[in-house]
């Protein structure tokens, strides 16, 4: 374990977000592995597997029923597969060719691998499994709750003062609304009967969204009608965090608040954007997780 954290910080210096990245890091990967790395007994990753994953488990030869699957949020629970399976199939030949090894393909997340030995979950009665698993189910809800608890409290006004949380993904980023989709989608929240009362509403971004370019729209169009909040996981703030209302697109903010509050004075309204991938699975994993505890409004 020391040998491994010792090596995080170089291995977050190595771009293994695309393929290409992963190819022109392999041997650079591959070295640091082995000069810190002597042997691994069981190897965690998340719902869709990882290049450095991929590596790691060829290299120690790690059977499938040593591989765990770390709690992913809300991919976690509902069967699909990103990059597409279609994508997948042309890397794992190339790497073959040039690494002698296939990649992982498969239909769906991990959770659709029957050969999966452990996942870890915040609510087992809920998270995607093959028909066939025979996976050991490890609840975490209580340990998750417990570093919570120890977590240093650095939660900003922003938090501290929100009456309503507002999700918003990657769709700046991702090119998934236009800047006046943006706008019309946020005025359409901020107007709705469930939200209009409330004055301070506080936008929660995607960590891979285009914070600079959404507060350059919010501050021209709506000056301080909404915060903005940062991009860290916002679980570790929910102590803080006393705002009446969760709202937005689908999240795992917002499913994790549930699953480790059960809150019953939150109110939970789903607000679906536009064009987002795989949004009428994720909008029925909170219908079925949440129940009656959900809202959802269409904006078209």
């Amino acid at each position: 374990l020391y040998l491994i954290k010792s090596s995080l910080a170089y291995f977050s210096n190595l771009d293994f977000e695309s393929f290409s990245g992963f190819i022109n890091n392999y041997n650079q990967y591959i070295t640091e592995v082995k000069n810190n790395i002597d042997s691994i007994d069981y190897l965690f990753t998340c719902s869709d597997t990882h290049f450095g994953f991929e590596i790691l488990r060829n290299i120690f030869s790690i059977p499938w029923n040593n591989v765990g699957i770390i709690e992913d949020g809300i991919g976690n629970y509902f069967p699909h597969r990103m990059p597409s399976l279609m994508k997948q199939i042309p890397k794992s030949i190339i790497n073959k060719i040039r690494m002698s090894y296939f990649l992982n393909v498969s239909r769906y997340n991990l959770g659709g691998n029957p050969k999966i030995g452990f996942l870890s979950t915040l609510s087992p009665e809920h998270v995607f499994l093959h028909k066939d698993s025979k996976a050991k189910i490890l609840n975490i809800k209580n340990e998750v709750k417990t570093v919570l608890q120890q977590y240093p409290k650095k939660s900003k006004n922003v938090y501290i003062e929100a009456e309503v949380i507002l999700f918003l993904p990657a769709v700046l980023h991702y090119n998934r609304m236009s800047e006046k989709e943006v706008i019309s989608y946020l005025r359409y929240v901020k107007t709705h009967p469930k939200i209009s009362n409330y004055s301070n509403i506080v936008i929660k971004p995607h960590p891979r969204e285009k914070i600079k370019l959404l507060k350059e729209i919010i501050l021209k169009e709506f000056f301080n009608e909404f915060q903005i909040a940062g991009i860290s996981a916002i679980e570790l703030h929910l102590s803080d965090i006393k705002a009446d209302i969760w709202a937005g697109s689908p999240s795992t903010g917002m499913l994790n608040k549930y699953l480790l509050s059960k809150d019953k004075n939150t109110e939970y309204i789903l607000f679906p954007t536009k064009k987002k991938s795989g949004l009428n699975e994720q909008i029925a994993v909170l219908e079925k997780v949440f129940c009656k505890n959900l809202d959802i409004y269409y904006q078209y």
